[in-house]
């Protein structure tokens, strides 16, 4: 059995896993940056916390198919309004990963049409 100590680093590794991803809010310009901070929290616990393991990859998975759709709509002229209506998506999603991570519940994100790490 854990210990309270335990599930809390659990959980707070969980949200900092989906919350890193708000990087990207500091250097917008930077694109894929989203990508970064779930990837590099996956890299650092995958092996220690398994809860952080699945939850990096969702969050990471998320990230890429944001990125993905983000792209396709700044080319498309027209899409422009979608584009900025999927960041806005992102944060919000972002913030309730986070907020129902840390509170030891698992999360889905939706809008993730392939999932690259399973």
């Amino acid at each position: 059995m854990t210990t309270n100590k335990t599930q809390n680093q659990e959980r707070l590794w969980a949200a900092v896993s989906h919350g890193s991803a708000l990087a990207n809010i500091l250097l917008p310009w930077v694109l894929g940056l989203s990508i970064v901070g779930p990837l590099v929290v996956w890299f650092l616990k995958k092996n220690e916390i398994p809860s952080v393991d699945d939850e990096a990859k969702e969050a990471i998975n998320f990230q890429i198919n944001m990125t993905v759709y983000a792209v396709i709509f700044m080319v498309t002229v027209f899409l422009i309004p979608l584009a900025i209506i999927t960041g806005v998506a992102n944060l919000i999603l972002v913030i309730i990963a986070s907020v129902k991570t840390y509170n030891g519940e698992k999360f889905k994100y939706p809008l993730v049409a392939y999932r690259i790490f399973k």
